[in-house]
């Protein structure tokens, strides 16, 4: 009777702290998309400030689970496989922590307890199917908004800046704040994404805005079948999806990603199959409305050239590329089999197996079971495996809510479990317009945590105005509806699913977010084999802690290193371009000491250090240069590029000061780049000519027969010799100018034949 009475008179502040705290995880969410991004982003930290705030309101969600001194959590096998993903996330960064970039391991590994973050608070907030709809509706505005993006840069902004391009490429690259010489690495990639025609929106790839918009166009097609099957459907809500998915549909047709449509097109046939149990004649209707929508769309596509053959034609070669790509990650699981080589470091681990015909050094291997397998061993794999094994079983014996109460109280051991109902009365106080608020702000938060490159506003309101008009205008209907559509969040599920199978990026929010929303809305749709578990006080008190922990370790590693980094990373800059080596010393360890996991940090002290000795001469600067410079590769270890970049700098000062121990210093440093990408014919190339350089003629013809050799086996035009940079500066340089400095000299082919044949007379011709 004490705990009845405490129940009714409960203070209603407690109620409405769920509704808030879900307004704002729904911010979280739909702002996970809209933060211009590119596909390093969950390497590079940054959406911190998101997951930062994700954690914190983790931390609440624990708060509220502690009502009227009882504690109160929804749980079941599904969440436990969670838990058991992220945990082992957490095993495998600590047993690789040292072994590849840590900065980029700690990065990513938030990334995945933020995201079983938002699940767990889904699950425990997100509970009528009104506040599922509503969540579901918010999604698809934010899709929408997406493809207004992506209408845009393909019929204006893109064109404008290709046009731009050709006009003046060296004022677009100084406006887009990219200071890379014609020929270079950075140019040509800037270059191709130039003249690239599909868009993007916020993404860095066209792929990973078609993953986003592949299962939401098929949730939009699936709730406007079931509506139009009920016995009075809303032809109003019909119409308002069916255009909805028209718009989706016809933007994904401009992303001309493969893997998306074909997972689409899964998704499709998916409702048919499941239609076909009662009204196979509706099945066959429907069936030829979308193929006559699909033929208009698909033909006016084409007529703007936004389709063209090679959407055909290419799909074998983009397949063969794929199966390198997952051949060499297979070597690399066979190799990494427990823990895998750390998160965040696929692409630096992956040129050591790239087979020489593959096109480019992937960031991961567009695969994502093979993604998680290489990152965090087969057992992430194995533990993926158990967390969709879970998800598929609880939405297979799926019975639908209810509004009430039932079930038996069992007392064991102190503790009581009852089946999980949702209570009138939570109906009322947890409603749909947190989600909706939380909906519309979110374009704004997004503005918040992107200040680096902002969100647009007129995006974020085009995003607020389109949650209104859906959530209390055209669909508001359909939210107010009694339960949410069956086998909508599996379907979601399995579209999201089959595109990462040949696309990947599981570890790239902005994609997978669609993930953990979908196993969510999956197992809050069913009571079985949910229990809500009510306890003792204490119990919800240690789940607090440990949330707290959560926090503040994440801080500690990630967060505070990354605010105080970028602050002591901005004073470098501007004490550099001052003159002011001592400033530029200071805040370089500075940075060191607040982010000691970073090889940046170390890099950049070390050139401060190479800088410092360029102008004094002093022979301990150049002492400690190498010193920090070390430390810099023990940081990356796995990086060819960080190899090969160090061993420029011991060129660059090689020929400043003619030391010979510099020399040696390069080659040891472009040997390691070379031994970590085998395949690579430009790492052997710049190998062979240090060689060339130190007097070692035989072993510099033996690099260069390798580095000709790897080129012919590399069929990509774009990736041949020719087209690649040799660093080198000349020996009367200024000791003021820029580093390190690309320069054109003779064709990298032609030199190195000439090297090959013994031919080469080593000189260099400056631009």
């Amino acid at each position: 009777m004490k705990r009845d009475r405490a129940e009714t008179a409960g203070p209603a502040r407690w109620d409405s702290l769920p509704g808030i705290g879900l307004g704002l995880v729904v911010a979280s969410i739909a702002a996970t998309p809209l933060i211009p991004s590119d596909a390093t982003s969950s390497r590079s930290g940054t959406g911190l400030f998101l997951i930062m705030l994700q954690l914190i309101l983790l931390v609440g969600c624990c708060f509220t689970l502690l009502r009227h001194g009882e504690f109160r959590i929804r749980i079941c096998r599904t969440d436990w496989a969670v838990l058991l993903f992220v945990v082992w996330q957490a095993a495998a960064t600590l047993a690789t922590l040292n072994q590849g970039n840590a900065r980029q391991t700690l990065n990513v590994l938030w990334q995945f307890v933020a995201s079983g973050a938002v699940y767990w608070m889904l699950r425990q907030w997100c509970l009528s199917p009104r506040q599922q709809k509503g969540l579901i509706v918010i999604m698809l505005a934010v899709v929408l908004t997406l493809c207004a993006m992506a209408f845009e840069q393909y019929f204006y902004s893109l064109p404008r800046d290709r046009a731009a391009f050709e006009r003046d490429p060296e004022g677009v690259l100084a406006r887009a704040g990219i200071d890379a010489p014609q020929g270079s690495p950075q140019w040509q990639l800037f270059k191709n994404r130039i003249e690239s025609k599909e868009p993007f929106a916020t993404f860095a790839l066209t792929n990973s805005l078609a993953g986003l918009l592949a299962p939401w166009l098929v949730a939009t097609l699936a709730v406007a079948w079931w509506n139009g099957r009920t016995a009075r459907p809303s032809w109003r809500t019909i119409l308002a999806f069916g255009l909805i998915g028209l718009v989706i549909a016809a933007c994904l047709l401009l992303t001309k990603s493969r893997s998306a449509i074909l997972g689409a097109a899964a998704g499709i046939a998916l409702i048919g199959l499941l239609g076909l149990r009662q009204r196979w004649r509706q099945v066959l209707w429907a069936g030829a409305a979308l193929a006559v929508i699909g033929a208009v769309l698909f033909t006016a596509a084409w007529s703007v050239g936004a389709v063209d053959r090679e959407l055909f034609t290419e799909a074998t070669k983009s397949l063969g590329y794929r199966l390198e790509y997952w051949q060499a990650t297979t070597m690399m699981i066979r190799e990494h089999p427990w823990f895998g080589v750390g998160l965040g470091n696929f692409q630096e681990c992956y040129a050591r197996y790239k087979l020489p015909q593959s096109s480019e050094m992937v960031l991961d291997p567009h695969n994502f079971l093979l993604e998680l397998a290489a990152t965090g061993g087969i057992p992430s794999f194995l533990a993926a495996f158990a967390l969709g094994v879970a998800a598929a079983a609880a939405g297979r014996r799926r019975q639908p809510q209810t509004a009430e109460r039932h079930g038996a109280e069992a007392q064991s051991a102190g503790k009581q479990q009852v089946a999980s109902r949702v209570k009138p009365e939570s109906l009322r106080r947890l409603d749909v317009g947190p989600v909706l608020i939380g909906g519309a702000a979110a374009g704004f938060l997004a503005i918040l945590v992107g200040l680096d490159a902002p969100l647009g506003l007129e995006w974020a309101i085009l995003l607020s105005l389109l949650v209104l008009a859906f959530g209390r205008v055209l669909l508001r209907p359909w939210i107010e509806a009694a339960e949410t559509p069956q086998y909508l969040p599996s379907l979601v599920l399995a579209v999201t699913l089959i595109n990462l199978l040949a696309a990947g990026a599981v570890s790239f929010s902005g994609v997978a977010i669609s993930l953990w929303v979908a196993v969510a809305l999956l197992i809050n749709q069913t009571t079985v084999g949910q229990t809500e578990y009510r306890g003792q006080s204490a119990a919800g008190w240690c789940l607090l802690g440990g949330s707290l922990l959560v926090l503040g370790v994440f801080w500690l590693t990630a967060y505070g290193p990354r605010i105080a980094g970028e602050v002591a990373a901005a004073r470098l800059g501007l004490a550099m371009q001052l003159g002011q080596p001592e400033e530029a010393k200071k805040q370089a360890r500075q940075w060191v000491a607040v982010d000691p996991w970073s090889p940046d940090a170390r890099y950049q002290l070390a050139a401060v250090y190479l800088k410092i000795w360029q102008e004094t001469a002093d022979q301990s600067a150049y002492q400690t240069f190498t010193k920090e410079l070390r430390a810099a590769i023990d940081r990356d270890p796995k990086s060819h590029l960080r190899h090969r970049l160090a061993g420029d700098l011991y060129l660059r000062a090689w020929r400043l000061s003619g030391e010979p121990e510099s020399l040696a210093a390069a080659i040891q440093m472009y040997d390691a780049a070379a031994r970590l990408y085998p395949n690579g014919a430009e790492n052997q190339a710049q190998l062979a000519w240090a060689l060339h350089l130190s007097g070692q003629r035989q072993q510099a013809r033996e690099a260069a027969e390798k580095s000709l050799e790897l080129d012919r086996l590399n069929p990509h035009r774009d990736r041949k010799l020719a087209r690649q940079t040799i660093f080198d500066i000349p020996p009367a340089e200024s000791l003021r100018s820029k580093m390190p400095q690309y320069i054109a000299g003779d064709d990298p082919e032609l030199r190195m034949a000439g090297l090959r044949n013994g031919h080469y007379d080593g000189r260099i011709t400056p631009e």
